[in-house]
């Protein structure tokens, strides 16, 4: 019973990890400072903040979709599937598509 409730608990929080990475942006524009427009890198040299945004982003209009990639056995997408369905229970607004390859093709799938 543990082990069924370990699993549980690893693929909600492989969703969430999911979830918090789609989110991330990845945007490596220097971040403005409460000190002044201008900020240190790493290597020293400073370099000028963006302004302060002024508009508020608007949110997307009718669901979200996120691709859930992976591999496994037809057996393992099976719960993969149970997973994205009872978040999306949740959460009407997201939509997880699965998007399942075999091991040997994923990562090559995957870079194209």
């Amino acid at each position: 019973m543990l082990k069924k409730h370990s699993f549980k608990i690893a693929a909600l929080l492989l969703v969430l990890a999911l979830l918090l990475g789609a989110c991330g942006g990845g945007d490596e524009t220097p971040a403005a400072t409460d000190s002044g427009t201008t900020e240190q890198t790493d290597t020293g040299t400073v370099e000028e903040a963006p302004p302060p945004a002024t508009e508020v982003p608007q949110q997307a209009e009718g669901p979200v979709t996120l691709t859930w990639g992976m591999w496994g056995s037809p057996e393992e997408i099976v719960t993969h599937q149970a997973v994205a369905d009872a978040y999306m229970a949740q959460n009407p607004d997201v939509k997880i598509e699965l998007w399942a390859q075999p091991w040997g093709d994923y990562f090559t799938k995957l870079q194209t």
